[in-house]
């Protein structure tokens, strides 16, 4: 299976054709604090759906961090996003399942998915936490593409 090209804007829902115009964000507590907001996959600064490294939330502690989606691919890109796993800098989920939008091929596509290809018998789901194995990925996909769906 080929490597993600397209991901879908968190924000917007669009699709991020090219790498170069996704983004990858997340918000920063002060000291003390937690945050449980997600990261996100967005369009990059030219579309709307970036919140900008110069806009605080100050009103909930919260400062942006965030870079370009393709600082976040290939093995490097892994090593950070492992991390702000490490370090705590995002929920845990949530680093985890951008770990596999980016770095498991045909993830993005099936991720949405899954439930309706366990509905419809294409795969079992015998892993918890939708951890699946490249091949039940690839069986969605494949249903996906029988059914015309994008």
């Amino acid at each position: 299976m080929k490597p993600t090209s397209t991901w879908t804007c968190d924000h917007c829902r669009l699709p991020i054709e090219k790498l170069e115009d996704g983004w990858l964000e997340w918000l920063i507590p002060e000291k003390g604090k937690t945050c449980e907001l997600p990261l996100r996959i967005v369009h990059n600064r030219g579309a709307c759906c970036y919140r900008g490294r110069e806009r605080v939330l100050a009103s909930q502690g919260l400062q942006v961090q965030d870079m370009h989606l393709d600082a976040y691919t290939g093995p490097d890109g892994l090593i950070l996003l492992l991390r702000i796993l490490h370090e705590g800098h995002a929920p845990k989920d949530s680093v985890i399942e951008a770990i596999k939008r980016l770095h498991v091929p045909g993830y993005e596509r099936a991720r949405g998915q899954f439930k309706r290809a366990i509905e419809a018998g294409v795969f079992e789901a015998n892993t918890t936490g939708g951890f699946y194995p490249m091949c039940d990925i690839e069986a969605v996909n494949a249903w996906l593409d029988s059914e015309g769906i994008d």
